[in-house]
């Protein structure tokens, strides 16, 4: 099998985690790590550049919305496929995918992890079995995490409000003093950043008499890391368009092969 010629983009933890794995993978080579800021690669031990190569077959990016803005065409114009974990965009962030996807295979999902796309599902089913429990959905992650709610929270709460048919206007981030009280539809969403914790999301469903509670917990980034080397592989064979962690999954079912 033709080994696939990997590029990083960003080359913080996450780009890290992903080299480290990749390195011991039989589906990639890794033709570099590109980083703006040039940093790292001493004890990484592969070629650290600045600029994209000629020629390479996908691109995992787990850099920053800027990075997003400025590498993704750029991938897109060597014909690459393209693999992308930034969270917080915008919608310039968003057309730049959708952009890229006319030309290339593009994937983009807030969390790669498999356990959290399984519980996208379990979150739907959930709702749709409890339509009048109150919800309350609870993300933590380390101190240093920039934003809030994290974009695992945000497709978490998407999926819950899909299911019920709720708008958005239902949903209240966080709890100030003199808040009125709870409604019936509403949603509450908190964000907690504390330490080093990689990242936890818990979606709890209470009534009167009793609660129930869904939770992923991430043990280590190479759940995350697993996850973008696992849709790299599957996304290079694909033809151009946008593309989610479930798709990536749904294709690797037997059921899903057999329809």
């Amino acid at each position: 099998m033709k080994r696939l010629r990997l590029i990083i983009i960003g080359f913080g933890r996450m780009g890290q985690a992903i080299a480290r794995l990749a390195r011991d993978d039989d589906r990639f080579d890794i033709a570099g790590a590109v980083t703006r800021s040039c940093t790292g690669g001493a004890s990484a031990s592969i070629p650290v550049l600045r600029e994209l190569p000629d020629a390479f077959d996908v691109a995992i990016d787990f850099s920053s919305v800027e990075g997003l803005l400025y590498w993704t065409p750029r991938v897109a114009e060597r014909g690459a496929a393209i693999v992308n974990g930034v969270t917080g965009l915008d919608e310039t962030g968003h057309d730049c995918l959708l952009a890229a996807g006319r030309r290339v295979p593009t994937l983009w999902a807030p969390n790669m992890s498999v356990g959290v796309n399984v519980l996208l599902d379990l979150i739907g089913r959930a709702a749709r079995a409890l339509p009048d429990w109150d919800a309350e959905l609870i993300e933590t992650h380390h101190r240093r995490k920039a934003d809030a709610p994290s974009g695992t929270a945000m497709a978490l709460l998407d999926a819950l409000l899909a299911a019920r048919n709720v708008e958005s206007s239902e949903v209240r981030h966080g709890r100030a003093p003199g808040a009125p009280p709870r409604q019936t539809q509403e949603v509450g969403v908190h964000a907690v950043r504390i330490g080093g914790i990689v990242g936890e999301h818990e979606l709890r469903f209470g009534s009167e008499h009793e609660t129930i509670t869904i939770a992923h917990q991430a043990l280590s980034r190479d759940v995350f890391a697993g996850g973008a080397l696992r849709a790299a592989a599957w996304i290079t064979s694909r033809p151009p368009g946008l593309y989610g962690m479930r798709d990536v999954l749904g294709a690797e079912t037997p059921d899903a092969a057999a329809t």
